[in-house]
């Protein structure tokens, strides 16, 4: 009410300055010279928060692009945009024919390679126990040929046979080992005519079955590639796929989102990074779904600029449990960085900026006093003064633009809240 009775004063003096034939924005002083009509405010304390005000688009925080590794046919889509999908979830199928048969070719290699492994082993086992036979017979018909020598030589010796009667059997015995061990060497050369398996042989074969196992492997994975699966839980955000299409390496078939939780990114100036750390509340703003704010929270902000932009992105967490919030919407934030109590305040528009110096204009004795002042905090109407003025002080806060330090001015004063 006041500023209004204020203001209708200030509509009066105009009119009767007008009427005399003075400005519309100036009045006749005692001295007959025409003074400003100027809008002051008191310098008062209070409480301040500057926040810096971002803008950015909401993202979804887990975006996956499902790409097919192989190019192939599109045969089946089992899934539309929308819909839930859990891990491992089949989300299309590709023309597999091709692999399948390579599968079953690498399967055919492995098993035939593992036979031929088998029946080698058999034969060099089989071969081991001749030789060990033959071995084992040999040194048995030495010894019983030596025992029948010894024996002879006791008979001797206790005069039971002749001299003529031992060397005769002593002949004969001879005789018996010198074919017996014939016979050894014709069913040794016999073994050694046949096929056989060696040591090595039998590595080489191992090697080339564990050859075949892995081209098994890798023909199953190849197969398994032709199915289109879900690599974690989430929402469908895209399809881009039809069945009897060529599905490509290229480009994404599926996009999985999980919506549940959003952020939104944005770059951080120089000046406020060292203020802005993770766990701070933030105001999210976003037009597109209602007016009031959405509570996000600081979850990142990057120490390195990007390409020297002076910039530093910062990633504000939304919950999004509703659903509300979209990937693509724009959205606007208010990141509180310092706040301070009990502060100086003057209304922003009381600012005088001249060759990078802050200035105020003050009412002292019904004239416009310029005053440089130091800043602190400020918000979007207010601002903080450190040094300069105190609580009390009147500040002109329209009308200034024209002033010059010591100038008689009409002052009228704006309601406080």
């Amino acid at each position: 009410m006041r500023l209004r009775i204020l203001a209708g004063l200030a509509c009066l003096l105009l009119l009767w300055s007008s009427a005399l034939g003075c400005s519309p924005s100036q009045v006749e002083g005692e001295t007959g010279v025409q003074k400003p009509v100027v809008m002051t405010a008191r310098a008062q304390k209070g409480d301040i928060q500057e926040t810096v005000v971002l803008s950015g688009q909401v993202t979804p925080r887990v975006n996956i692009n499902v790409i097919p590794e192989i190019a192939g046919k599109v045969v089946q889509v089992d899934v539309q945009e929308g819909d839930y999908v859990t891990q491992g979830q089949r989300l299309a199928r590709l023309d597999a024919e091709s692999q399948r048969l390579q599968l079953e070719q690498a399967r055919a290699s492995l098993r035939l390679a593992q036979a031929q492994l088998a029946h080698a082993r058999e034969n060099y086992e089989q071969q081991q126990e001749r030789e060990q036979d033959l071995a084992s017979r040999s040194n048995q018909s030495e010894q019983d040929f030596q025992e029948q020598m010894d024996r002879l030589e006791e008979l001797y010796e206790d005069e039971e046979i002749t001299e003529e009667e031992r060397d005769n059997f002593r002949s004969l015995i001879e005789l018996y080992q010198a074919q017996h061990q014939a016979q050894s060497e014709v069913f040794e050369n016999s073994l050694s005519g046949l096929v056989g398996v060696s040591p090595q042989q039998l590595k080489m074969m191992e090697i080339q079955v564990e050859q075949a196992r892995i081209q098994v492997q890798l023909a199953e994975l190849l197969y398994s590639k032709m199915t289109l699966e879900a690599p974690r839980e989430g929402t469908v955000a895209m399809v881009n796929l039809k069945e009897g299409e060529i599905a490509s390496p290229s480009m994404p078939a599926v996009i999985i989102t999980e919506i549940d939780t959003m952020y939104v990114q944005a770059a951080l100036p120089e000046g406020a990074v060292n203020r802005v750390f993770p766990g701070l509340k933030v105001s999210v703003y976003v037009p597109a779904v209602r007016d009031e704010s959405f509570q996000g929270e600081v979850e990142e902000v990057m120490s390195l600029s990007p390409d020297g932009s002076r910039s530093y992105p910062a990633k504000v967490v939304l919950d999004n449990s509703q659903g509300l919030l979209k990937g693509g919407m724009y959205a606007r934030m208010e990141i509180p960085v310092e706040q301070r109590d009990e502060a100086v305040l003057i209304p922003l528009e009381a600012l005088v900026m001249e060759e990078g110096a802050d200035s105020v204009f003050v009412i002292e004795n019904n004239k416009a006093v310029k005053k440089q002042v130091q800043l602190g905090l400020r918000d979007e109407t207010q601002v903080e003064i450190l040094e300069g003025l105190s609580s009390g002080d009147r500040v002109i806060i329209r009308g200034q633009s024209s002033l010059i330090s010591g100038m008689e001015v009409e002052a009228l004063e704006e309601d406080t809240p």
